[in-house]
């Protein structure tokens, strides 16, 4: 809508289509996009929730839900990333920065709205973040469990724990979390930065390195042969590798 209508900020929009460089590969830009997309798509956390949520469970209802989720976000994000190009074709700054806060939309009403709902989205959303990894602090440190020594003896056993997390332990640890978050943020200057990061090195284990070993795990009656198996290591080497040449990628060219 801005590239077709903001004339201030595209005057002409079929100067801007012949302008455009359609075909530019570089290793830089190839594997900086891995991460991106790595994280545009990590919902494979979100999975059990929305299969609970279905009214018929099973997996072809599962399948159409996943498919059609994912054409949408296609879609969405390939406007999003051809538009927000094209508009801001002629100044070539703009899009080295790596940072959509930085563009120059001066008064554009939707984009206020946009920054808004993004500053709420993010605001509502980093409690959500933060709460999964104040459980496990807690699961590992305070609550009175067992944890397994030996896997050959059953008995053999330890006690981890005596209670949950009392409020002024709760503070002091969520006080760590959010600190420990805010001091990493210091030492990134845009959101690609932060995006590349998580997309290389937390998401791709949680979304894909995870699940695999759970499946290896929870599937021992399968040959490790079967075209199944094969593929998920397929996947977890191929993850694996992109992910520590995204990192040498990234650090290598922010030395430059």
């Amino acid at each position: 809508m801005i590239f077709w209508f903001d004339r201030t900020l595209v005057p002409d929009p079929i100067e801007n289509f012949r302008e455009a460089d359609y075909l530019k590969l570089n290793p830089y830009g190839i594997f900086s996009t891995v991460p991106l997309i790595v994280f545009a798509y990590m919902y494979q956390i979100n999975m059990p929730i929305i299969y609970a949520e279905l009214k018929t469970r099973d997996y072809a209802t599962m399948n159409r839900v996943v498919l059609r989720g994912t054409n949408s976000a296609i879609i969405m994000y390939s406007l999003t990333g051809i538009f927000g190009y094209l508009t801001f074709v002629k100044m070539p700054q703009v899009l080295e920065s790596q940072n959509i806060l930085e563009a120059p939309y001066g008064n554009n009403l939707a984009m206020i709205i946009g920054s808004f709902a993004q500053f709420v989205s993010v605001l509502t959303s980093y409690p959500l973040c933060v709460l999964p990894c104040k459980e496990a602090v807690e699961e590992m440190f305070w609550k009175k469990t067992s944890i397994l020594i030996d896997a050959n003896d059953v008995d053999a056993k330890r006690p981890w724990g005596d209670e949950r997390m009392s409020p002024r332990a709760n503070f002091f640890v969520t006080l760590a979390l959010c600190t420990a978050s805010f001091i990493l943020s210091l030492f990134l200057n845009t959101l690609g930065d932060a995006l590349t990061i998580v997309g290389s090195t937390t998401n791709p284990v949680v979304g894909f390195i995870f699940p695999i070993m759970f499946y290896w795990k929870l599937t021992p009656d399968i040959p490790i042969l079967s075209r199944q198996k094969i593929f998920s290591l397929i996947v977890a080497v191929l993850v694996i590798a992109i992910s520590v040449i995204d990192l040498l990628n990234f650090f290598l060219y922010k030395e430059d």
